[in-house]
């Protein structure tokens, strides 16, 4: 009898060093693995609950300037500062936000959509039209224009930095840029 309890208790030891490290982890849109959470694309935290676009939801308030150049309006029109609030909603994902504000100088009105990676979004190229009487506004005659805008972001504290990428081919190309912080 007294050999059995050193290895009662040598079994004992064996099966405690064998505990599921993920026994007791929830990680809630992820998987656990040797006792860590990895996340679901779109989620991010220690337990994978924080969808990846909740740091960027809410109003901006950006101002944004920038250059166009439209060759039929006589060359390079430089984009006077004007603040803008930019809402930022959800995309649809997790990993998904839409920006809704105007293109200045044109007024044009859009939302853009992009994905979010960490603290950065891209925005691939989506196109947009602009429509004539916009265009006659700016060059004398009503030619319609289609544009690509593409471009990235990036979340720093408090403050967004967005970058956008003006397409119009021979028409228009441009650089929007706008920096500023939640509302």
């Amino acid at each position: 009898m007294k050999n059995l309890i050193p290895v009662f208790f040598m079994i004992l030891l064996a099966l405690s060093c064998n505990k599921d490290k993920c026994a007791d982890l929830n990680c809630n849109f992820g998987t656990c693995v040797e006792g860590s959470c990895e996340c679901d694309e779109g989620f991010e935290g220690d337990d994978c609950s924080v969808a990846s676009n909740e740091k960027f939801l809410g109003d901006w308030e950006l101002p944004c300037q920038g250059v166009i150049d439209i060759p039929v309006a006589g060359g390079s029109q430089e984009i006077p500062t004007q603040t803008t609030v930019i809402t930022v909603d959800a995309g649809g994902n997790p990993d998904q936000i839409s920006l809704e504000f105007t293109i200045p100088f044109i007024n044009q009105d859009i939302v853009i959509t992009g994905i979010v990676v960490g603290d950065e979004v891209v925005f691939d190229e989506q196109e947009f039209g602009i429509p004539g009487d916009v265009i006659e506004q700016l060059v004398g005659f009503p030619i319609s224009l289609t544009i690509e805008i593409s471009g990235t972001g990036t979340l720093t504290n408090d403050e967004m930095l967005v970058n956008l990428f003006i397409d119009g081919g021979a028409l228009a190309q441009g650089e929007i840029n706008c920096i500023g912080v939640r509302v």
